[in-house]
């Protein structure tokens, strides 16, 4: 099976990086895909992991993949380095029940993964020192920190903020994401970039503010990939305020 791909033109270029944001599938399934079980949402979308191991290129078929329970929080879990420098591909089974919202691999060797239906897949990349983390940043995630805590544990290994590259995913752009008050106020003392609304209401930029937290940290801003699709607006993609069950899934990481 074959889905709707979306990638960063400014990843693209790191040698032995995989990234990419599954959406849709490009239609029906193929009589080769039959033996593929659908997920309990009844869609055959890149959550199901043979379905989306077809879709990669085959030099990432193999590699083991670290997936998270998430919780719209800022918990994050590490794949620390084994001997040889790659991630540690030992402790990724281990990471598949944590109840958190960011991975960060300390080296290549494993396939970090979320998935996101408005929210945004925020993909931090060290190619100098082969280092990532894939994030899942929601408002909820945003007000509480997520993008500085990821941030601070890529720093804790050695990666400089300067040197990040970084792509923020597909996710719900800011002439469809009308929020209430509780939304803004959830971020006290550094409020979200927004414009107003309806009444009390206001247009919330996850982008924008995501970007905003990123310089403040030190991210370049010519290291930041621009605005990418809107999940609300691009039929290619799901969405959760369209009503879709189905979700978007992001793959980051280097080959060993």
């Amino acid at each position: 099976m074959l889905f709707h791909e979306f990638r960063s033109s400014r990843l693209s270029g790191v040698p032995r990086l995989f990234h990419v944001v599954y959406g849709k599938p490009l239609g029906p399934p193929e009589p080769s895909d039959a033996s593929i079980e659908r997920n309990p949402s009844g869609n055959a979308d890149a959550r199901n992991e043979a379905a989306a191991r077809r879709a990669f290129p085959s030099h990432w078929r193999n590699l083991p993949v670290a997936r998270v329970s998430q919780v719209h929080g800022t918990e994050l879990t590490i794949l620390p380095c084994a001997e040889d420098g790659a991630a540690d591909s030992t402790v990724v089974p281990a990471a598949n029940d944590r109840e958190a919202d960011g991975l960060v691999a300390e080296g290549p060797g494993a396939l970090l993964r979320i998935v996101v239906a408005d929210c945004m897949p925020v993909f931090l990349v060290d190619p100098a020192r082969r280092r990532s983390a894939l994030v899942h940043a929601g408002w909820r995630g945003l007000a509480a920190g997520i993008i500085e805590r990821s941030l601070q544990a890529l720093a804790a290994g050695g990666t400089v903020a300067s040197d990040l590259l970084v792509w923020i995913g597909p996710h719900i752009g800011p002439d469809a994401y009308e929020v209430g008050p509780e939304v803004i106020g959830a971020f006290p003392g550094r409020p979200p970039v927004s414009r107003p609304g309806r009444g009390d209401r206001a247009f919330l930029d996850l982008y924008e503010t995501a970007r905003t937290s990123l310089l403040a940290a030190g991210v370049p801003d010519r290291s930041i990939e621009e605005r990418p699709a809107c999940t609300r607006s691009d039929d290619r993609l799901f969405s959760h305020r369209a009503g879709d069950t189905g979700r978007n899934v992001a793959f980051l990481g280097f080959a060993a």
